[in-house]
């Protein structure tokens, strides 16, 4: 049980600097996007990765229904670079919380709903019409504000994390 305990503490240490790493490169990303530097941005896929997403959608788009969603999956998958940056310490601070463990569905209930909702919107919005270039144009214009949030949400769990360790 203690050696249990001190590899709990070592992975919420580890956890914890990793998102504070992740809050300065966020911070660091939002000056970058107030400048309009938006490719020298750190926290981005790598362009092969992106290239390589770009051609799953392709391919995904002239098949069937079901190679549709082995294309997202294969997407998903490729982007769990990005989406678990928030996933594991969010699961991590909960799961480190015994008081929390009873409402952890709840939370991760909310956090999905929270990743989830922004997509159906887009995925709305382009049923409707709107043009990939509208898109990037609201992507570019709020591109700093979403870094900012980034490295405010990287923080605040960073800061609980070590908060928990120590």
């Amino acid at each position: 049980v203690q050696a249990i305990r001190g590899v709990g503490i070592v992975l919420y240490g580890l956890m914890a600097i990793a998102c504070v790493v992740l809050g300065v490169l966020s911070l660091r990303d939002y000056l970058m996007a107030r400048q309009g530097k938006l490719g020298d941005m750190s926290l981005n896929l790598p362009e092969k990765l992106r290239e390589r997403i770009h051609r799953q959608i392709r391919a995904g788009r002239k098949a069937f229904w079901s190679a549709a969603f082995v294309s997202g999956a294969v997407v998903s998958l490729l982007e769990l670079a990005c989406t678990g940056q928030v996933y594991l310490p969010t699961i991590s601070y909960v799961l480190s919380m015994p008081e929390m463990r009873a409402s952890a569905l709840l939370y991760l209930v909310l956090y999905n709903l929270a990743f989830i909702l922004p997509l159906l919107v887009v995925l709305a919005l382009a049923t409707y019409g709107v043009s990939t270039k509208r898109f990037q144009d609201l992507f570019i214009r709020h591109a700093a504000k979403a870094k900012l949030a980034m490295a405010g949400l990287f923080l605040v769990l960073g800061t609980l994390l070590l908060f928990h360790v120590l």
